[in-house]
């Protein structure tokens, strides 16, 4: 990430990745990752997600609510830092039936199922990393550093949200 990166960017590479990790920590301080797939990002970058209400993860989350979401593909990784909030109420209910796809059926019997809850992850920080051509330009990289000894051109710097 260079200086010219702005919230737009982070917002975009958070949305054209289908799945993240979300970290949390336990009540023991263990760290425990977990896929996710964010069913919205906002224009703030914050993200939606939906979780099981009776799982280890989601006390993790009630626990201490910083968490990281993880995003990768061949040339980008993105780290965001966060905090999460569960949605309730009426709130909960209308984002549910924003979000509520048919995909979402694998998991939970309907949008009132009682063991679906939303998460909104506020992002505070986020850390980009680019590699200039993608897989090819970092096996290019990989291949210039054996043979001279410089460092690989990716960039990085972090952005407060």
């Amino acid at each position: 990430m260079t200086d010219n990166t702005t919230r737009e960017d982070i917002v975009k590479e958070m949305r054209d990745e289908r799945f993240v990790m979300l970290t949390s920590k336990s009540d023991t301080g263990r760290l425990h990752s977990h896929p996710m797939t964010p069913l919205e990002v906002t224009g703030t970058a914050d993200a939606y997600f939906f979780i099981k209400l009776d799982t280890g993860h989601a006390d993790n989350l009630r626990h201490d609510p910083n968490v990281n979401l993880a995003f990768t593909d061949s040339s980008t990784w993105l780290s965001v830092s966060g905090k999460a909030t569960f949605l309730e109420g009426e709130e909960k209910t209308r984002k549910v039936a924003d979000l509520w796809t048919d995909a979402a059926e694998a998991y939970y019997s309907g949008p009132s199922d009682p063991q679906l809850g939303v998460v909104r992850v506020t992002t505070e920080t986020a850390q980009l990393w680019n590699q200039k051509g993608g897989a090819i330009g970092a096996l290019v990289d990989f291949a210039k550093m054996k043979m001279t000894g410089d460092k690989p051109a990716g960039e990085s710097d972090t952005l407060s949200l």
